[in-house]
Parts: structure tokens; C-alpha cells; sequence
């Protein structure tokens, strides 16, 4: 690994769109990929996986940070596992900012691509699963 900070780069499953970033997403009752909203019975579910864009490697003990922009000051954290994957369970609805740090590594917010791009917000309905949520 070069001395230089790395930098993170939002990746959807290793399919990048260039329209933007894409989220796979299921909403009550969906069907074919989606998964069943008994996961969470008390509100939505966000997943994903962070990896290194160089390796391909899975990134452990990364950490995804998720605040409301209702509430600014009580965001939640979530450490990546040895596979590089997190989740956040039981999210009310709403607007959330999704970022991701590790040392060693710039910081990420959902919908940047690369640093100083702007992120956008990732809005999550009632017992909505945001999955795919993926960093690299």
C-alpha cells in the first residue's frame, strides 16, 4: 500500500451506474431480491459492505456512521466485521447521512464517488431494507 492516503470511492456491488449511485432496496410486500420486512419489525434496515478499491479486500473494523437529519446530534455507529459488512437495524423513517472512516483511508459520505463531491441523503421508509449499500 502506497504512503498516501487511499481513498474510499462509492461502488454498488462493482457496478458503479453513472447516473448515480444505486441503492437495491425492498418495501413491504416486494418480491424477487428483496428480502422480507420480518427482518425488522420496528422500523427500516440499512446493510452494505465496505471493501478496498485497490484489493478488492473486505475493510474490517471501518466505521459507518448514520445520523438523521432531523437529529444531527445522536448518530449511530456501526464497525465493520472481518467480511467488511455492517447493518443498522430498526431505523424510523427519514433522511440519514451515511458516512464511512478508517484509518489509513479518506472518509465517505453516501452519494460521493470521490472526496469533495457532494453526498446526498439516503431516505429510508417505514420497514424499508436499503441493502447493497456498499463503499469501496
Amino acid at each position: 500500500m502506497p504512503a498516501t492516503v487511499m481513498m474510499l470511492a462509492f461502488a454498488i456491488s462493482a457496478l458503479a451506474a453513472p447516473a448515480g449511485p444505486q441503492v437495491a432496496v425492498s418495501a413491504p410486500g416486494g418480491a424477487g431480491s428483496r428480502h422480507s420486512t420480518q427482518e425488522s419489525k420496528a422500523g427500516g434496515v440499512i446493510r452494505g459492505r465496505i471493501t478496498s478499491l485497490d484489493t478488492g479486500k473486505p475493510l474490517r473494523r471501518a466505521q459507518v456512521h448514520l445520523t438523521d437529519e432531523m437529529s444531527p446530534l445522536t448518530p449511530r455507529t456501526a464497525s465493520t466485521s472481518t467480511n467488511g459488512s455492517y447493518e443498522f437495524r430498526d431505523i424510523p423513517p427519514g433522511r440519514y447521512t451515511l458516512r464511512v472512516e478508517r484509518s489509513g483511508y479518506l472518509a465517505l459520505n453516501f452519494g460521493q464517488r470521490r472526496p469533495g463531491e457532494q453526498a446526498r441523503p439516503l431516505e429510508i421508509a417505514d420497514k424499508e431494507v436499503a441493502e447493497k449499500v456498499d463503499f469501496a
